[in-house]
């Protein structure tokens, strides 16, 4: 028997292939890290009541009301990233580590001589806001499901006709000579039915079968997965204070968002079943590989207030708008396999028209409220507390192209509002050395049945995998020694976050049985030393 090898759909696609984006990249787009100076992640990012730090343009802009003088500043950060996934009862794990500047801005103070209004401040600042840099991978050493069953039940209820193949009196595909690229079949369907990875049924061509039969087939399979990318803002405000009692702020933020991804699957099948009525049993491999790019820019904006409504006490609230963005995606696939047959003189088209095309669309990102509280400790000291809310049923996509309404249903389904604590304090022991410890807890967004694993997750064309939030943590410390006008602070960042990792979702198949691949616990560690130098004047 001849083998068979064949490199198969390298393309670019546009939204008529049904490649729009899914709510999992809607929440990709909205996340945020701890991010910011040293002192201000020292103290897990509590300054909401607080202010006087640079990266307050960015939390609660009223921060900027209490300057007194001009600053300017600029943040270093030094991290080692560590992922591990634990899947089957293998563990993998990927370490990398990056530089980069994180934060640099500039705080102009303006004396008014007033006692109504003291000063009023501008501010402009550079904040990397989410790093996405990372590499995982994970190994399945004994599959109880195939991706290529969940190609088959995601294609249920489409004609092979359209896929490329007819199929003779027998049952037997036979090639139709092609099939519109344009057309409506999802690009997963096609790519799965010419690598021969999907069967329609003897009795209708319209239901399928994967390659890997339960209760007969056995297997392995690989997941390897590289993202970059950052989330990044420039922020323009303007603040000032009423009586030292009353401080405000409101702000602009003009957003940069830059997410790559290079993704890998393959499986290993032994005794799969190829070709519904001939019910051939082979045995071989086949690798699907995913690009994708997103990129775009966005605005939001930013309001709040600090009180003092005695000496030690401080209270602060503020609101942020939702980023609303304009996003431009591009997606490429490969399949390559080897069942070592070649059936009939059938062979996979390997001449799929190259089509490179980019599709737009807009995203609005959830709103945020913020409320804060800080005690003061007279000169020697403070804490500070923050509770973050975040409106994450209210991302929502839209294109004058493509109809998001089901898109926007699954954001509803899938995810539930965000709830980040914060806590952080800090002691001078003398006039110049002060030491910091922080605290920040981020809650899973993600609804209870979904992380249960019952709900069918649909994700964007060819790309099935998806990670479910779990929790975020950071442990934080620091210090900071001032100068006569000039300061550094230092601080070490301890992030933990928790994930489900999953290949691809659970689906019913024609017979109304759940099939579902094994939940992989992805655990990241980043270890970050972070720099500040900054200048008062």
């Amino acid at each position: 028997m001849k083998k068979i090898y064949v490199a198969l759909l390298s393309a670019f696609f546009c939204p008529s292939l049904l490649l729009a984006q899914g709510a999992t990249d809607a929440f990709n787009i909205s996340q945020t890290d701890l991010k910011g100076t040293a002192r201000f992640m020292s103290m897990g990012g509590a300054f909401g009541a607080l202010g006087g730090d640079i990266t307050t343009l960015i939390q609660n802009p009223a921060g900027l009301g209490v300057y007194r003088n001009s600053e300017l500043a600029v943040t270093l950060d030094f991290s080692n990233q560590s992922t591990g996934n634990k899947i089957d009862g293998f563990n993998s794990t990927d370490n990398r580590f990056k530089f980069s500047c994180n934060n640099f801005g500039y705080i102009a103070a303006i004396n008014l001589n007033s006692d109504v209004s003291p000063y009023i401040n501008f501010g402009v600042s550079y904040n990397r806001t989410k790093s996405f840099e990372r590499t995982y991978q994970g190994y399945y050493g004994s599959l109880n499901t195939s991706m290529s069953n969940y190609i088959a039940n995601v294609t249920n209820g489409i004609s092979a006709n359209d896929l490329g193949y007819d199929l003779d009196s027998n049952g037997n595909p036979v090639y139709n000579g092609g099939y519109d690229p344009y057309g409506n079949a999802p690009w997963l369907s096609v790519l799965g039915y010419n690598s021969f990875l999907i069967s329609p049924t003897a009795e209708d061509n319209t239901l399928y079968d994967g390659i890997f039969s339960r209760g007969s087939s056995t297997g392995s399979g690989t997941y390897r997965a590289r993202e970059r990318g950052d989330i990044s803002e420039f922020s323009f405000n303007f603040g000032g204070n009423i009586y030292d009692v009353l401080y405000y702020g409101i702000g602009v933020g003009v957003t940069n968002f830059d997410y790559r991804l290079e993704s890998n699957y393959s499986e290993r099948i032994n005794n799969g079943v190829i070709l519904g009525s001939e019910k051939e049993v082979v045995s071989g491999e086949y690798n699907i590989a995913n690009r994708l790019v997103m990129d775009g820019n966005g605005v939001n904006f930013k309001m709040g207030v600090i009180l003092r409504p005695i000496d030690n006490i401080r209270l602060g609230f503020a609101f942020h708008t939702p980023t609303y963005y304009t996003m431009t995606n591009r997606m490429g696939v490969s399949s390559a396999y080897n069942f070592g047959k070649s059936y009939q003189g059938v062979q996979p088209n390997s001449a799929v028209p190259v089509l490179e095309d980019a599709y737009d669309y807009d995203f609005q990102s959830p709103w945020r409220f913020i409320a804060s509280a800080a005690y003061l400790f007279g000169r020697r000291g403070l804490v500070s507390f923050d509770y973050e809310y975040t409106n994450y049923p209210g991302m929502s996509l839209d294109s004058h192209n493509y109809d998001y309404r089901n898109e926007n249903n699954d954001i509803k389904i899938y995810y539930k509002s965000g709830s980040t604590f914060r806590v952080g304090g800090e002691y001078r022991l003398t006039n110049q050395l002060s030491l910091r410890l922080g605290y920040s807890y981020q809650t899973s967004p993600v609804k209870q049945q979904v992380l249960n694993g019952r709900e069918i997750v649909y994700t964007s064309g060819t790309n099935t995998a998806y990670t479910l939030d779990r929790s975020i943590q950071y442990y934080t410390g620091g210090l900071g020694y001032r100068f006569s006008n000039l300061y550094l602070d230092l601080a070490y960042i301890f992030r933990l976050q928790k994930q489900d990792f999953l290949p691809f979702s659970g689906t019913y198949d024609y017979r109304n049985h759940w099939d579902a691949p094994e939940v992989g616990k992805l655990t990241s560690t980043t270890n970050s030393f972070v720099f500040t130098l900054g200048f008062k004047f």
